[in-house]
């Protein structure tokens, strides 16, 4: 009987080593393919790009106020590039529920936690000082989401972060620049993002220094866009890079077995003999 005992004792500890030895490889393969990146990581994946090479990029976007369309470029406009997005002023202008952006375009289906967004741009609006370019993120609906506000000169209205949340925009800057240099030039916009810290950085042109930032949590995820509030401009190329919400939550999940094998096989029972005695779960110890 002892032998028996025994045996049934060696065949079940032998299977928990199967399956935490299981657990463990799984989770190096997926550490080594890059399956599940670091959600705080700069090296996010690609999650989309365009250059607007045709007038067919423009179905993957959500527009909400503005005169939107594609042009080619001339020939002696850009060598090599093919076509833009182009933003002008809507003889109907649309009029948000609370003061905020009137000329949005907004990427469909994608929406991310944590990310970087690039965005090549040139402000084509006869110039004063709230000429502006807008970039959008966390956004959820026309009442609820972050912008950039990038404008020639800075005041508390101008040429910073805010949110719209069911109310009129609201300044979250906590450091800007005196002005957004717009000339007849692309520009490189950046926005990166945190939102476990809320952390929001801005750059334009050089990428080693943020010319804003800001620190809010209202909306942890959401879609991006481009625009502006009220002028003109021309989108040459947009990347993102981030994490899906989905992708986040996947990767703040415990893995059971690769931390406690015995405790996560036998399910809070301890093992003696043939029969198990219910015991209180202590996933801390």
């Amino acid at each position: 009987m002892q032998t028996i005992r025994l045996m049934a004792l060696a065949f079940v500890c032998g299977i928990t080593l199967v399956v935490a030895g299981h657990a463990q490889q799984t989770d190096d393969r997926i550490a080594s393919s890059g399956a599940a990146p670091d959600r705080h990581s700069q090296d996010w994946p690609l999650l989309y790009a365009t250059s607007f090479s045709d007038e067919s990029a423009l179905e993957q976007w959500e527009f909400i106020g503005g005169n939107w369309s594609w042009r080619a470029w001339d020939q002696e406009e850009k060598a090599g590039e093919l076509g833009k997005l182009v933003l002008t002023k809507a003889p109907d202008r649309y009029t948000p529920p609370v003061r905020s952006p009137t000329q949005l375009a907004v990427l469909k289906e994608i929406a991310v936690t944590d990310f970087q967004l690039d965005v090549w741009v040139c402000a084509t609006h006869p110039v004063y000082g709230h000429r502006d370019v807008c970039v959008y993120f966390g956004y959820v609906d026309p009442q609820q989401y972050y912008y950039v506000h990038l404008a020639d000169q800075t005041d508390d209205r101008a040429n910073q972060v805010f949110i719209v949340n069911r109310a009129d925009r609201s300044k979250i800057s906590r450091s800007t620049s005196a002005g957004t240099p717009w000339d007849d030039r692309s520009h490189h916009v950046r926005v990166r993002r945190n939102a476990d810290t809320g952390s929001i950085e801005v750059f334009f042109d050089d990428m080693r220094q943020p010319v804003m930032t800001a620190e809010d949590r209202t909306f942890p995820s959401g879609r991006i866009g481009v625009g502006s509030f009220d002028d003109a401009a021309d989108f040459h190329r947009v990347e993102l890079r981030g994490v899906k919400p989905a992708e986040a939550d996947r990767q703040e999940l415990p893995v059971p077995f690769a931390a406690s094998p015995n405790r996560a096989f036998c399910l809070g029972h301890r093992f003696s003999g043939f029969r198990f005695h219910r015991r209180p779960r202590n996933l801390a110890g």
